[in-house]
């Protein structure tokens, strides 16, 4: 499970999570689950609408899910390699 430092009661997808905590992470300036959930929401529609595209998902009627799939499963490798290049360093 994805540890996040936004509250539980926000509804939040996953996209809108990982994007919304590297955002974080730029400009902490930033109110994510405020006056700039918009912000966030586009930002995270671009990004899908983009990796969409980039695998070849446009007008597919579950690309949506898709997508998010695919980067979900991105991420969790990118975690593995971490945490082994990690342990390799020790």
């Amino acid at each position: 499970m994805m540890e996040s430092g936004f509250r539980a009661d926000t509804r939040m997808n996953f996209v809108e999570i990982m994007v919304g905590e590297k955002l974080k992470e730029l400009d902490s300036a930033l109110d994510i689950l405020g006056s700039d959930r918009k912000v966030l929401q586009v930002a995270c529609e671009d990004f899908l609408n983009y990796l969409k595209f980039h695998w070849g998902l446009m007008g597919k009627e579950a690309s949506q899910c898709e997508a998010v799939d695919k980067l979900e499963a991105l991420m969790k490798e990118n975690r593995h390699r971490a945490r082994t290049i990690s342990s390799s360093l020790d």
